[in-house]
């Protein structure tokens, strides 16, 4: 019987023009490839039929009972994947293209180092401190990092003498403890362009050195992701 269904499949199937075919047809590596995986295939529908057969045989002659369920029904024919949930919120998905443009941006631009000087505090929003503290020389030299336009220059307890400037793409940098600033509001200034000096001014200072910040959209930013300090 297996014999017979086996010549019947192949006769009925596209395998036969494998064996049926004029002399000139010849059978390259895919094709004898896809051949193989053809023959393994039936060769399994082969059995599949063949054990059927068996067992409805064994069924109707009464060696084994027929099962309480449809076999067929009962087994999972469905695939062995983990359903992983790979969905995400609107606000994750908000805040990452958020992130993503921000880096673009901030990426795209050449920021010049403020001032000559080791870090000694780093940005850390959980400790509050929104910037960077660079230790330098007394009336060490300050830069604009970008071109921009001075927006404020004042005097505060905490902060001592500092300047704000405001640069292209929504991007602010901050300036804080100098000794002076040359520059006043309104100024135009470009990267690289001296605008004050350091100092050791404001209560929150406790030694020369300049606080710098980097605003984007209003948001603080880490400014080592961006200047090489």
């Amino acid at each position: 019987m297996s014999a017979a269904l086996c010549f019947y499949i192949l006769l009925s199937t596209p395998l036969v023009n494998y064996f049926i075919a004029d002399n000139n047809n010849t059978v390259d590596k895919k094709e004898f490839a896809d051949l193989m995986h053809y023959n393994d295939s039936l060769e399994l529908v082969i059995d599949q039929q063949y054990q059927w057969v068996e067992n409805f045989r064994s069924i109707v002659l009464g060696e084994i009972s027929p099962p309480n369920l449809d076999s067929i029904k009962a087994i999972d024919l469905s695939p062995n994947i983990v359903n992983l949930d790979y969905t995400i919120s609107d606000s994750d998905s908000i805040i990452r293209s958020y992130v993503e443009y921000e880096d673009n941006i901030l990426n795209s631009l050449t920021f010049i180092k403020p001032t000559s000087g080791w870090v000694t505090d780093t940005f850390n929003t959980n400790s509050g401190h929104y910037g960077l503290d660079i230790a330098t020389n007394y009336l060490e030299k300050i830069y604009s990092v970008l071109n921009g336009k001075v927006l404020i220059v004042g005097e505060n307890t905490e902060f001592g003498n500092f300047l704000i400037i405001n640069h292209p793409e929504n991007v602010m940098s901050v300036y804080m403890h100098a000794d002076n600033f040359i520059k006043k509001r309104g100024d135009t200034v470009y990267a690289g362009e001296l605008v004050g000096f350091t100092g050791n001014t404001g209560t929150l200072s406790t030694g020369t050195h300049l606080h710098f910040e980097l605003k984007h959209n209003g948001v603080n930013v880490d400014p080592e992701k961006y200047i090489v300090f």
